[in-house]
Order: structure tokens, then sequence, then C-alpha cells
């Protein structure tokens, strides 16, 4: 073991001891990183999904399955929907016909959350078009945009699940690169 080399951009470790502390030191700062994403959870709410030739009811189910997925994943503090309605009431802010951006931002703002998704249910011909936007409340940007079809209502769990997951993917790519700077 007295000749262990590491590959290091600024000279090979030599002995066991230091390859052992660089390797230590590596793990605790990827500890702290790590731990400091789980720490900032982002506080996010899903408004109702607009209905487009289905009914309201199909498009608020699909919005609470999304609520659901994002609650799952424990990346994001999400409102449940009775808390919005509750918020919502008090300040007499209606939230059935909110979709568009301007509505959602100042919904966001009046819940106190970073972002909100927003999105619709649409029905063309026999596939269903689910589309959500997560928006920024502080600065009304739209951060990511994104659909997926389904051709029957038994898909809807597993397609938004899907849409759920590459949300939280892309929070923590977003956050990750916003920490180091690129």
């Amino acid at each position: 073991m007295k000749n262990i080399f590491f590959l290091s951009a600024v000279h090979p470790v030599r002995n066991f001891s230091s390859w052992l502390l660089l390797t230590g030191s590596i793990c605790v700062v990827l500890s702290a990183v790590i731990s400091s994403f789980a720490q900032e959870k982002l506080n996010l709410a899903v408004a109702e999904f607009e209905a487009r030739n289905v009914s309201q009811m199909d498009a608020v189910t699909i919005s609470d399955f999304l609520r659901t997925e994002l609650v799952k994943s424990g990346v994001f503090n999400v409102v449940e929907r009775r808390n919005m309605e509750k918020i919502l009431a008090e300040q007499r802010f209606q939230m059935s016909g909110c979709t568009t951006q301007e509505c959602a931002v100042q919904m966001g703002r009046i819940l106190n959350v970073q972002k909100i998704v927003i999105g619709s249910l649409a029905k063309l011909g026999i596939v269903y078009h689910i589309t959500a936007s997560i928006t920024d409340v502080e600065t009304t940007r739209v951060e990511i945009s994104e659909r997926i079809t389904c051709v029957s209502e038994f898909d809807f769990p597993d397609r938004v699940r899907e849409l759920a997951r590459f949300s939280i993917w892309w929070d923590w790519s977003f956050e990750f690169l916003a920490y180091f700077g690129t």
C-alpha cells in the first residue's frame, strides 16, 4: 500500500493516509452540497387544470394526480388543494377559470409559493394531451413546459407520474446548475 496513486490535477497521492484524507474530504464536501439541496425545498402550488373538450372534473383530477406525485417525491413543499381553496377564498380570489400565466402568478403570490404549475387536459380526436408549465412567481417567467399524450383515460396515472418525474428532474438540474454558477 506504499505506492497508491490517485489521479489528481495537481499531483499524485503517494501514500495511503493522504489518499484516505483526500477521499474523506471529497465525501464531506459532496454530502454538504447534497444536504443543502435537500434542505431547500421550493414551495409549489398546482392550479386546477383547464378542460378542453373534456369535463372539468377530468381536468381537476389530472391536477390532483400531479399534485400527489409531486408530494410523494418529497422534493417540493406542495400546497394542498383544500388549503389553496381556503386561502384564496379568504382573499376573495376565484380559483376556477384561472388558466393564464398572469392569473397563475397572482394566485402564486397570494399562496406565498415560489413556483406554480398551470396546465390543461385536452382531447383531440381520440388522443388526450396533458400540458403543464411551471412558472416562477417572482420573475413571472415560464421555466418549463411539457406536453404528454395518452390514448386512453387508463394511461392518465402513469403518464402524469412521468410528467412529475420530468418536473422533479428539471428542478434538481436547475438548482444544481444555479449552485455551481454554470
